[in-house]
């Protein structure tokens, strides 16, 4: 994560969020179909300035997280759009190329979580109780999302669903 956190010498490109939202997606594809999961993608045009690498590794964080967390047979939604910045004295490199504000969110079905444990989950090596620590991982999904987000100066929003599962939004 120290990488994430020297931002004057990041670089960075134009980046098509919603194409690396299909990559992240065709890439687990088996760990999809294994879980019996449904998707639901629904993405428009939206091309942000930042650092491409991190911005994968953010949303395959975001997609990671939804399938490994979720329940068989359940669900994943995951959404990229923009919205009118309403922020005029931004720093323009802030900006997706057209003056608006990207947002990805991610959300699943799961297990039914307080908003006081999904707070810890962006702290690094949090996990909670064993439908999610029984499961492969570290534990930094999250924080590493929460790095790339701050680096990229967005915002990170973490919110338990009352029905179950968790929905994620990055505001760039």
């Amino acid at each position: 994560m120290a990488r994430t956190q020297n931002v004057e010498r990041m670089e960075t490109s134009e980046v098509s969020l919603p194409d690396l939202l299909d990559v992240a997606l065709r890439a687990r594809t088996a760990a999809i179909e294994d879980k019996h999961l449904s998707v639901e993608r629904e993405a428009g045009e939206a091309l942000y300035r930042g650092n491409g690498t991190l911005l994968a590794s953010l949303v395959d964080n975001l997609v990671d997280n939804a399938i490994h967390h979720n329940e068989p047979g359940g669900w994943v939604r995951a959404q990229v759009m923009t919205s009118r910045d309403e922020d005029e004295d931004e720093d323009e490199d802030d900006r997706t190329s057209t003056g608006l504000r990207a947002r990805i969110i991610v959300e699943n079905g799961g297990p039914v979580l307080t908003q006081a444990e999904v707070d810890l989950l962006g702290q690094p090596f949090q996990r909670l109780g064993p439908q999610r620590t029984s499961q492969p991982g570290t534990g930094l999904g999250l924080s590493i999302v929460a790095a790339i987000v701050a680096v990229h100066h967005g915002r990170l929003l973490l919110r338990a669903r009352d029905e179950g599962g968790l929905r994620a939004e990055v505001e760039l």
